[in-house]
């Protein structure tokens, strides 16, 4: 026969395609961006650890039904900026779409202070997983890109008490360790103390408001105290 199945592995992927004995490397690349969309510039084809040439043909490399070329992408760089989506807000975030899925991951911890761990991310519907580039999703400028925390991690219910300044009043105040700072202002909201315009501070540290009660190490029965004002400075 003058052409035969071969397998091509993209990052992890495998794709079948029919290649004839006296096609071109070239050619060979053609049909995987025709196929998959993986563009001719951007890979290296590898057979037994040897890299393939663009010039010469199939029969060269003595390519069998079924053998397995391996192609390696170039990763593509480009700056984007994607929207994060969480269940409350959203906000941009600059990525490149070479960056692997669990580099967002700690870029959106640095951000919100949540373990990347325990975040799940997708892209238009798509689970994805932290080995895997940005890039390969699909994702480009202006992405919508879902993150939510995973189910089933043990949060401890907790009660903190804040102390105001006024007098001194302890509010008992029922959270759980996943809580922010944000979600306690709420809370507080509900028992009538306005809490944009107070800021808290735990073991002498003023808190961020969009970090966990678990990332300022607040314990169960600890007091934070509340103050009138706001923090230059974020």
């Amino acid at each position: 026969g003058e052409v035969m199945d071969v397998v091509f592995e993209v990052c992890n992927n495998k794709y079948t395609i029919e290649i004839g004995f006296f096609d071109t490397v070239q050619e060979m690349k053609e049909r995987v961006e025709r196929k998959h969309g993986f563009p001719i510039a951007r890979q290296t084809l590898v057979y037994n650890g040897k890299v393939l040439k663009d010039e010469h043909y199939a029969e060269h490399y003595e390519f069998y039904e079924g053998c397995l070329i391996r192609v390696l992408l170039e990763p593509e760089r480009r700056k984007v900026q994607v929207v994060v989506k969480r269940p409350t807000r959203q906000y941009p975030l600059e990525v490149d779409v070479s960056d692997t899925v669990g580099l967002l991951k700690e870029k959106i911890q640095e951000y919100e202070g949540v373990q990347p761990g325990r975040l799940l991310a997708s892209h238009s519907g798509v689970e994805m997983e932290d080995n895997r580039c940005l890039g390969e999703y699909g994702v480009s400028d202006q992405s919508e890109i879902s993150v939510v925390l995973k189910p089933n991690t043990p949060t401890k219910m907790m009660r903190v008490f804040v102390e105001t300044s006024k007098g001194g009043l302890k509010i008992p105040v029922d959270v759980n360790s996943s809580s922010t700072v944000h979600d306690l202002k709420m809370k507080l909201e509900e028992k009538g103390i306005a809490p944009n315009e107070h800021f808290f501070v735990y073991n002498h540290d003023v808190m961020y408001d969009n970090r966990t009660l678990r990332w300022h190490r607040v314990q169960d029965g600890d007091t934070l105290s509340v103050f009138k004002g706001s923090v230059s400075g974020g």
